[in-house]
């Protein structure tokens, strides 16, 4: 269906994706139309090609798949130009350029632009400008009808055009597997589209593309390579294809260095650079420093008398360049590095403290009355991704300490090794017992594994941490005992597996505020899996997210960053409260811990919500109460890490949630998912002991 109409009032407009909601009249009934064009605008009047559709906020809706502005009056013209769209015209210029060319204006600038030097006031740079911006403006509305015409949501179009703007038409007609490139937009729906426009099943560019989907897939799931052979089924598996395809690919990918393999393992080479240069870094920062002596009242100044494995610790710090300590819950770790921190002060020396998440790092301030910054932060990180210190920019500090490091994936301790200058004390604390990290790699274990580092386990329960059931069954857990069921600060509510969604509810909204003296916002639900979460979080969302709705949330409801957003400065697993939402502008704001950042409305889909998140995705965190789920439908990722994980991020109160016999399970499943890595090898060669 095709018409004109003129936009009456906007309902909704994202100024950065172009997606508006407008109102208008057609057949003389008062209609609402849904169209992706930029800086659209009231008054306007619009060519529209679409259908209509049902859309659950505004009802009987005519979604445009295709929106031109038809400028036919001198006015119409001055309109266009003067609503800010064209950078270099402002509304005295657009009024000089409308009189001189009237209605033939926008043939004037798509066709003979250079003819804008008629006007007053225009030069040959201010031409350039115009024609640049002109351009870009026709651009981005004709591309983004082009990628939604293929079957793309306006988040992930927009997302699409900012990444390859003017010239997206192009590379995806040449290679529409360009897309698995952008964040958010899955391999398999690449797939279709590449399909529909006749890619066979061999093509070239179809398994160049499955190779690198895998080993990002291997990526996201801890690895840091795959082996040759394990690389080709996993190919074989996602694009049907014969092993012995994907064998003559991979090979011609090696030689052209689109991959790089070492022996029989294949790696995206960012991996394998992060491999060699994490070991040559350590082995770069481990000499010998000048000691720091370590003042006989220590003991008195943290009120505490250290027993002989504390004291090695800060024994390791004052006189080595890198040293390691590990430790379970209420065995005194936060006690040693107020220690260390006191140690160094007293010697002069510079300290940054540092933490992979800011919920992480926050604690961290909090429990040693030191400053504390996220590793990101500590960096600098760029808009573009990268970091400011790196690279030869060396962080000055004389010493710094990083905590929860279980968390730190491969590439982000090669960017804060890149910046930690000769000399620098660096101390790695967390807990090697955790799950690892979420990115690829498994840096804290392998680092302990190669015994080149002074490293300090403590294991000792002190006497109020004996207290906490808590913290004994986390102990208890870990070296595979059962657990006491129950009692003080630790509950076990029994519950049949297809209940658990309404037991959680109810526990969530009724019986555990009261009881703890805490928001239900504090209480966080922790489960192995996301299907478990997704069940949970749509139940909550519909009792607890009482705020406007936005998109698929509520004002009010608990959000979870899912990708890192270098731009806004956050990150994977960031946690905050979506606070505010301006209808008119289509902003939202997300409030993470104190700090507020806007949400377009298009760019929501990098929120989830987070009512109940994955025990790996709370890394980091902890929570006053936490209510974990175990069932046996998820035998497959039953893991004493798992529960020794979930278990501490608790602080006041945990409950469990589902069957005891999953508990067990866990308790008793000691095996840790391998994950393929070569840091430990690595590391032993750069230090010469293999």
């Amino acid at each position: 269906m095709e018409t004109e109409c003129q936009v009456r009032f906007i309902r909704f407009s994202n100024q950065e994706s172009g997606f508006t909601v407008f109102e208008t009249k057609m057949d003389g009934q008062t209609e609402y139309v849904s169209c992706t064009i930029p800086n659209v605008r009231v008054g306007a009047i619009l060519h529209l090609e679409g259908d209509f559709e049902y859309r659950e906020r505004f009802g009987r809706t005519f979604r445009a798949r295709s929106a031109t502005e038809v400028v036919k009056t001198s006015e119409a013209v001055y309109n266009l130009l003067s609503s800010g769209i064209v950078k270099g015209i402002g509304p005295a210029l657009a009024k000089r350029i409308s009189d001189r060319f009237g209605s033939d204006t926008v043939d004037i600038m798509d066709n003979h632009i250079e003819r804008l030097m008629e006007v007053p006031g225009i030069g040959p740079s201010a031409l350039s400008r115009i024609r640049d911006s002109w351009r870009l403006h026709k651009d981005a509305g004709e591309t983004l009808v082009f990628l939604q015409s293929m079957g793309l949501e306006a988040p992930l179009a927009m997302r699409i055009f900012k990444k390859y703007g003017r010239s997206t038409k192009r590379i995806l007609e040449e290679n529409p597997y360009c897309l698995a490139d952008v964040w958010g937009v899955g391999f398999q729906l690449v797939d279709t589209i590449a399909k529909a426009r006749g890619v066979e099943d061999d093509n070239p560019r179809r398994l160049e593309a499955g190779v690198v989907q895998a080993l990002r897939v291997a990526c996201a799931e801890g690895h840091c390579f795959l082996p040759f052979d394990g690389l080709k089924a996993s190919v074989s598996k996602l694009l049907g294809v014969d092993p012995k395809v994907v064998r003559e690919a991979v090979i011609p990918m090696i030689r052209s260095k689109v991959l790089v393999n070492d022996g029989m393992d294949v790696y995206l080479p960012p991996m394998l650079t992060a491999e060699k240069e994490v070991a040559l870094h350590l082995k770069r920062l481990s000499s010998k420093p000048v000691p720091i002596e370590i003042p006989s009242d220590l003991d008195e100044v943290l009120g505490i008398r250290l027993d002989g494995t504390q004291r090695r610790a800060v024994e390791n710090m004052a006189s080595s360049c890198v040293s390691i300590l590990t430790g379970g819950p209420g065995t005194g770790k936060t006690t040693i590095v107020r220690g260390m921190l006191k140690v160094l002060e007293e010697s002069g020396l510079s300290v940054a403290l540092a933490a992979p998440t800011g919920r992480a790092a926050k604690r961290m301030a909090e429990l040693t009355g030191h400053w504390a910054k996220t590793i990101h932060r500590l960096l600098r990180y760029k808009p573009d991704g990268g970091f400011g210190f790196g690279g030869g920019e060396m962080l000055g500090y004389d010493a710094i300490i990083v905590d929860e490091c279980s968390m730190v994936d491969l590439k982000l301790m090669d960017s804060l090794l890149s910046a930690v200058k000769e000399g620098t004390r660096l101390v790695l604390v967390g807990d090697s017992d955790q799950l690892p990290s979420v990115g690829a790699g498994n840096v804290l274990h392998d680092l302990i594994e190669t015994k080149l580092f002074p490293t300090t386990t403590l294991d000792t329960i002190h006497r109020q941490a004996k207290e906490s059931r808590i913290v004994v069954n986390a102990h208890r857990a870990n070296h595979g005992q059962d657990l006491l069921k129950g009692g003080g600060d630790f509950w076990y509510v029994p519950c049949k597996e297809e209940l658990t969604a309404e037991t959680v509810k109810d526990l969530v909204e009724r019986r555990l505020p009261p009881y703890a003296k805490v928001d239900p916002l504090d209480i966080q639900v922790l489960c192995p899996t996301r299907r478990l979460c997704s069940d949970i979080n749509a139940l909550l969302q519909s009792d607890l997210a009482k705020g406007e709705k936005v998109g698929r949330f509520h004002v009010g409801e608990k959000v979870m960053q899912v990708v890192n957003d270098y731009e806004k400065g956050v990150f994977n697993g960031d946690m905050g409260i979506l606070s505010e939402y301006d209808r008119a502008t289509g902003m939202a704001v997300v409030d993470f811990d104190g700090e507020e950042v806007e949400y377009g409305c298009l760019e929501l889909d990098e929120l989830e919500s987070a009512y109940a998140v994955t025990v790996h995705k709370s890394q980091g965190s902890e929570y006053p109460v936490v209510v974990v789920c175990l069932n046996p439908s998820d035998r497959g990722m039953l893991q004493r890490n798992l529960l020794y994980t979930a278990l501490t991020r608790a602080k006041r109160l945990l409950v469990v949630v589902g069957d005891w016999s999953s508990v067990q399970a866990c308790v008793s499943n000691d095996r840790r998912a391998l994950r393929n890595s070569r840091l430990a090898k690595r590391l032993s060669i750069a230090f010469g002991k293999s």
